[in-house]
């Protein structure tokens, strides 16, 4: 049996240091290179728990994402607000505390119930005017959530879905979760970066709007029960297809055109009829867009005549044509 020499040892031993080396280097280059396609952007993250239940492992997935979740400070409702009796002044409220802590942080991530996500996040966008940072608002994923905004430079208002930011005025519940009629939001098809400092915009909570949608079947009779149980100042028509054309449909929709009630008309497909004269033509908004949109509006807006044509402006991305008029 032969012995190794002391110069064969010596020329192991090194080939064995020589090997280590390259595993040290290669496994240094490949947490490297991954750290380098994650990048950082919003060191300080204030999350609001308004209401709806936090993931239930959140502590787990915190745990194993430390190296993308960056300082966070938790605000928790007390009491939590109730899904089903959100009012326009809740919407002011969350608006307010992130108004008061705007300048403290440099993104925002907010859990609120899946229901009522897409009203909340559709106010929020019209009311944080020149908003220049990421808001977030999340059914409950709160670890994802603050991994996307710790690394997103979009300034918009945002729903989180499944690991992707959906445009928050554009979004709705669908079959599967939340769906955009909008593509998945990156920096490059977002909103511009604004020059001027973020202001609220508050919503007059004694402005009136109802949804109405229509139905086979759905006539005067039951549209003026409708008006004259209870004062509004505008109407938000669901259609599926085209607006009524009963001529006695149609007169009363023409009578509360004339009282100065605004009526908007919310279709995925209007087979390109001509609406009634006086009624808005919702375009790419959804039901929650529009409803949140005339608030905005009718809330911030002293000239009413000029609410026709705001609603057909751009004001968030909520519709597909270039930014205009400024509320």
């Amino acid at each position: 049996m032969r012995y190794l020499t002391q110069n064969e040892k010596v020329h192991i031993i090194l080939l064995i240091t020589a090997f280590m080396v390259m595993v040290v280097i290669s496994v240094y280059l490949g947490m490297n290179i991954q750290r380098k396609n994650y990048q950082i952007f919003n060191r300080k993250i204030y999350a609001i728990h308004t209401c709806g239940e936090i993931e239930p492992d959140f502590e787990n997935t915190y745990n194993k994402n430390k190296d993308k979740i960056v300082r966070h400070d938790m605000f928790n409702y007390k009491p939590m607000l109730k899904s089903s009796d959100i009012i326009p002044n809740d919407w002011n409220n969350i608006a307010k505390n992130i108004g008061e802590n705007y300048d403290s942080y440099d993104a925002f991530v907010i859990v609120h119930s899946k229901e009522s996500i897409p009203y909340t996040a559709s106010a929020l966008s019209f009311m944080l005017e020149n908003l220049g940072k990421p808001v977030i608002l999340t059914d409950g994923e709160l670890a994802s959530s603050l991994i996307l905004a710790s690394e997103t430079r979009i300034p918009e208002v945002m729903i989180s879905s499944q690991g992707k930011l959906l445009r928050g005025c554009r979004t709705y519940i669908g079959i599967n979760g939340f769906n955009s009629n909008h593509p998945n939001l990156e920096l490059y098809n977002s909103l511009v970066h604004p020059s001027e400092p973020m202001q609220i915009r508050k919503i007059n909570p004694k402005i009136k709007i109802i949804v109405i949608k229509s139905f086979p079947g759905i006539d005067d009779v039951y549209l003026s029960s409708i008006i004259t149980s209870v004062p509004v100042h505008g109407i938000i028509f669901e259609i599926d297809g085209n607006f009524p054309s009963s001529p006695k449909f149609l007169a009363i929709i023409q009578q509360l055109l004339k009282k100065g009630i605004i009526i908007i008309a919310i279709s995925q497909n209007f087979d390109n009829q001509t609406l009634p004269i006086g009624v808005i033509n919702g375009l790419e908004m959804n039901v929650c867009s529009a409803y949140t949109k005339l608030c905005f509006i009718l809330s911030n807006v002293k000239d009413k005549h000029l609410t026709p044509l705001l609603m057909e402006q751009s004001l968030k991305g909520e519709i597909d044509i270039k930014a205009g008029v400024s509320a």
